[in-house]
């Protein structure tokens, strides 16, 4: 006999793709939209997605003279894979070399390193199911081992 209706699978399929949009790339194995740098960025070097905003509260950059400790976070609405493919392709633009990258617990963390600098990018997902993106850039003197206390308390969240 031939039921009528959803099955609890059909159910779920369906749940899923309501929450996730009708056009998810992750989960279609279609490549991600391709994002683009902000025409005026906080730092020239350092490019930001376009369409992503600082999150003032849990930001703060110090720049004198020629060394500069800084720690922004963006939030926007982006694919990680367009936000990975984004740095990948636009820090050598500013003279970044890739240094690692890494995939753990849901975050992605990409390393450059150009003069005596080293600048880490760290993103991943906000809010489950949502396309909601937040980036953290930090980027400081290559021969600090270690995030100042500034960065280091405001990172504990």
């Amino acid at each position: 006999m031939v039921r009528k209706g959803l099955s609890l699978g059909g159910v779920a399929g369906l749940a899923l793709w309501l929450a996730t949009g009708c056009t998810g790339a992750e989960n279609s194995g279609q490549a991600p939209v391709r994002l683009s740098p902000s025409p005026l960025p906080h730092f020239a070097d350092i490019p930001v997605p376009s369409g992503f905003k600082r999150v003032d509260e849990r930001s703060m950059d110090l720049v004198s003279g020629s060394v500069r400790l800084v720690r922004h976070v963006y939030e926007g609405r982006a694919d990680l894979m367009a936000v990975r493919d984004f740095y990948c392709e636009q820090m050598p633009v500013g003279r970044w070399r890739e240094v690692n990258r890494r995939f753990e617990e849901g975050r992605f963390t990409l390393r450059f390193e150009k003069d005596n600098e080293g600048c880490e990018v760290e993103f991943r997902r906000r809010g489950g199911l949502s396309n909601m993106a937040e980036i953290q850039v930090v980027v400081m003197p290559r021969h600090v081992t270690e995030a100042p206390p500034s960065v280091k308390a405001s990172t504990r969240r």
